[in-house]
């Protein structure tokens, strides 16, 4: 055998003589592989040699002295289906041959149309697609263990969106048998706020093979009925460039959802609480924390913020001028305008802000915007002078709210300008002291979507 020959062993299980010398003769005439055939005339015979992992392909006659047909093929599988089997046989029979592959051959040969090129062929790919499937078996039984012993529902579907597969977490976690599941929509269940995310993220995947994972939070309906929360992760199955479906990875959060629900309410009650504390120090600016970030949290929604952020605003504008609580309630209250040493003394209250919630653990950085929300675009503002691209859109979003807002109110040294000049302020300005983005979004909601600064009657 030379250096470069590849020695493949070959189980020849064949009762014509006249055809196991053709397939010795057929198989010598490849030069880039070495066919070492072991014969058997007899089912019963080639029983022993099936034994172990000696034998790397078999050549299967149908029709012996001992077994004949399909029963052939299954009696060898089941003493070892790690071998991979090519049929070779006089019969042209198609539904024989379609039964043979689906029961587990490789291939499926005619005697009289064979020759040594073809032969020889057939029993590399038998060997190379009996390794490739044996290592997807492999890795299927891998994924199955896996699966089963996850506490997260994990989801096959197909292109139809149909689910193919779930394990048994969804029975521990949603109320159902994984085999009531296989069949249905993966929209099924899903709470009707948050089908179009899922719609889109599943659209993504379908659309797309360098998507490699989309993520989204989304909400199950239980068996009972109730409501449980996911932190969903889903990815594409790709074969050959070709989408087959996908897999999904559910997370239940629901305690954790709860949980956050109640420290963010109670964070907003303290929060809440606070501001009023501002606000009695300065009875004239009553109501201006809560118009603002009522507005801060309209224009951030115009601008189609993650909701996140939208949250973080509202909180930030609630108490943005806490810093005022260090400053001398008979500056804060003068019916007259003030010196410009009153100013600068009002103008240290962001940092006083700053300074007090820098070292509170929000889950937003409510101490930055306080502390930015009377900079400007063109580095005028204080405390600091920053431009712009140094300061947070929120700040800016903040800043713009904080303006109108107080122009369109009273203050104690004059009357309301009203809110017309307060927009035209921003209009003005757009672009030199105020966000050029932030500027639209407040100007549409007034102009257009008909919002209005609510005053509460004291």
């Amino acid at each position: 055998m030379e250096m470069n020959e590849k020695h493949i062993r070959v189980l020849l299980i064949e009762d014509n003589p006249g055809d196991v010398r053709l397939i010795q003769e057929m198989l010598s005439e490849d030069s880039r592989n070495f066919f070492e055939i072991v014969h058997a005339d007899r089912l019963s015979k080639s029983m022993e040699c099936l034994k172990g992992d000696c034998i790397d392909v078999v050549l299967l006659d149908l029709g012996l002295p001992d077994s004949h047909g399909i029963d052939t093929l299954h009696a060898i599988l089941s003493e070892n289906n790690k071998i991979p089997i090519i049929i070779q046989t006089g019969l042209s029979d198609e539904e024989l041959a379609i039964a043979a592959v689906k029961a587990g051959a490789q291939d499926y040969l005619i005697k009289g149309q064979m020759n040594g090129c073809l032969l020889s062929r057939s029993i590399r790919y038998a060997i190379e697609r009996k390794l490739e499937e044996d290592k997807l078996r492999s890795e299927e039984q891998m994924f199955r263990t896996l699966a089963e012993q996850s506490s997260d529902i994990i989801v096959l579907v197909n292109r139809e969106r149909v689910i193919t597969y779930e394990n048994p977490a969804v029975e521990r976690t949603l109320g159902f048998k994984p085999e009531e599941r296989i069949g249905s929509s993966i929209f099924e269940r899903i709470h009707p706020d948050d089908l179009s995310i899922v719609i889109d993220a599943v659209t993504t995947l379908e659309n797309n093979t360098n998507t490699s994972v989309t993520r989204a939070e989304v909400r199950l309906q239980h068996k009972d009925g109730s409501w449980r929360t996911f932190d969903g992760v889903g990815s594409s199955l790709v074969r050959d460039a070709v989408i087959e479906g996908g897999i999904i990875n559910l997370h239940d959060i629901t305690d954790r959802k709860i949980t956050e629900d109640r420290i963010r309410k109670a964070l907003e009650a303290t929060v809440q609480a606070i501001a009023v504390t501002v606000e009695t120090r300065d009875p004239y600016t009553a109501g201006h924390q809560r118009r603002v970030a009522d507005l801060a949290r309209a224009i951030a929604t115009d601008m189609n913020l993650p909701i996140d952020i939208i949250n973080g605003i509202s909180m930030a504008a609630t108490i943005h001028d806490l810093g005022k609580i260090s400053i001398p309630s008979e500056i804060l209250s003068k019916p007259r305008k003030l010196t410009d040493i009153e100013f600068s003394i009002i103008k240290l209250h962001p940092q006083a802000g700053y300074d007090i919630l820098k070292d509170i653990d929000f889950p937003w950085p409510v101490a930055r915007i306080v502390l930015e929300h009377h900079e400007r675009v063109n580095g005028s503002g204080y405390p600091s002078k920053l431009f712009a691209e140094k300061t947070l859109l929120e700040s800016r979003i903040l800043a713009v709210a904080d303006v109108v807002e107080s122009m369109a109110s009273h203050r104690p040294y004059r009357p309301s300008l009203g809110i017309e000049a307060a927009l035209e302020e921003i209009k003005k300005n757009r672009g030199i002291l105020y966000d050029n983005k932030v500027v639209d979004a407040c100007l549409k909601l007034f102009l257009e979507q008909g919002f209005q600064l609510i005053t509460l009657e004291l």
